[in-house]
């Protein structure tokens, strides 16, 4: 079925037309990605916070206390939510569907949401999670909401999509601090201990404070957050946690506006960007010498040539199809 795709609908903010674009680029249609390199200018406006974590910490529900805050705080801006579900390996669509659970969305013209499939994708967010963030940000949202699928370990892809990031934990989720690398540390800005109203989540507070004062922070540094929070207490003056949570979100924005980070970090966001593209299209263009690599490592294996001979011969055809294939790319 043929989708007509009107820029002037888009610019004219009907929604309706936003979702079409929105599944043209999540779908790597020409219009779409041409559309968003017309556009891309526009990009930069939006602030993008990242929201991820293990199975059952409460990542939507806190979401959905969030928005209400946000929305009760700043009426006068928009907010855009991106989630990334687990893929159906039958029709690669998301399986948890628009987030029903999250009714803080309800009629509130002022928040949109959109539901995604990971598609496999290593870090939990699909390829094109970060074209339909810029192209929320082209449309004029003010804040991005990106929650990744939770499979119990930091979603890398986040970092390169968010200024701020959380990493939702709960008391039932104690073992997975002790999973958290040093090296992730580094990159989450605010931890969030939800459903602080169960047993072991003073604990795992503590934990955490005691795992981040074994760094070293100079002046320049942020100190990451540690944040408890019961996101199911409602979204009134009696929501446990959840203004101090949104307090600490507005301070590491300014805190990244202040100290002139706010455009390094893009900067930083966009290297990662495409690097990750540049990876994943040298993997795509790499399939091709799958047999070829099978009778390499044969004939490694048998003595019939040694590793570094192998090497050299899957590099130089990889380098002669790569030149071929950027010249019918170029229309050469």
């Amino acid at each position: 079925m043929v989708v007509s795709l009107k820029e002037s609908d888009f610019f004219s903010k009907n929604r309706r037309a936003l979702a079409k674009w929105i599944s043209a680029v999540e779908d790597r249609l020409p219009e779409g990605l041409e559309f968003l390199q017309r556009h891309y200018h526009r990009v930069g406006h939006a602030f993008r916070i990242g929201i991820t974590g293990p199975p059952g910490g409460g990542k939507s529900t806190l979401i959905n206390a969030l928005l209400r805050v946000f929305r009760a705080r700043y009426p006068e801006e928009t907010i855009a939510v991106v989630a990334v579900d687990p893929s159906s390996h039958l029709s690669g669509g998301a399986l948890l569907g628009d987030r029903i659970r999250m009714d803080a969305i309800g009629l509130d013209e002022g928040i949109f949401m959109r539901s995604m499939a990971s598609r496999g994708s290593l870090g939990g967010v699909s390829e094109a999670t970060a074209d339909i963030c810029d192209l929320l940000d082209i449309y004029g949202f003010d804040r991005i909401f990106i929650e990744t699928v939770g499979i119990g370990q930091l979603e890398l892809d986040i970092i390169s999509l968010a200024h701020t990031n959380l990493l939702v934990l709960s008391p039932e989720c104690g073992d997975e601090i002790q999973a958290i690398k040093s090296g992730i540390v580094e990159l989450v800005d605010i931890f969030v201990v939800n459903k602080a109203d169960r047993q072991g989540a003073g604990r795992m507070v503590n934990d955490l404070e005691y795992m981040l004062g074994l760094r070293v922070y100079s002046g320049e540094d942020w100190r990451p957050a540690v944040v408890s929070c019961v996101a199911t207490g409602g979204s009134g003056e009696g929501a446990d946690g959840v203004f101090e949570l949104v307090e600490k979100v507005e301070s590491h924005r300014s805190w990244l506006q202040a100290r002139g980070r706010w455009g390094r970090k893009n900067r930083r966001n966009l290297e990662r960007k495409l690097r990750q593209n540049l990876f994943h299209y040298l993997q795509r263009e790499f399939d091709f010498l799958q047999p070829l690599l099978e009778q390499k490592a044969e004939e490694v294996e048998k003595k019939r040539l040694s590793f570094s001979e192998a090497l050299e011969i899957l590099l130089e055809e990889f380098s002669r199809q790569f030149s071929s294939s950027l010249k019918k790319r170029k229309g050469g």
